[in-house]
């Protein structure tokens, strides 16, 4: 079973940004929304869906996707 740890979240009524840290130490840039969720299941009842921006080494390294990506608060 993986476990991921939630370091870093940002979110708002439609959407949500989290960095989480894998078992394998790596750290995954992910968020899901409206735009993620497929048209089928709009109200989000099989989900959540992330999308995974990118996969990172570092928290800092991650924590640049972030910013350079403009998720609202980190600019």
């Amino acid at each position: 079973m993986k476990v991921l740890k939630v370091l870093f979240e940002v979110s708002n009524e439609m959407w949500t940004g989290q960095i989480v840290q894998r078992d394998d130490g790596k750290y995954v840039v992910r968020h899901e929304g409206v735009l993620t969720c497929p048209a089928w299941d709009r109200a989000g009842i099989n989900g959540p869906y992330w999308k995974t921006v990118a996969v990172c080494d570092t928290f800092d390294e991650a924590m640049t996707v972030v910013i350079d990506d403009g998720w609202p608060g980190t600019k």
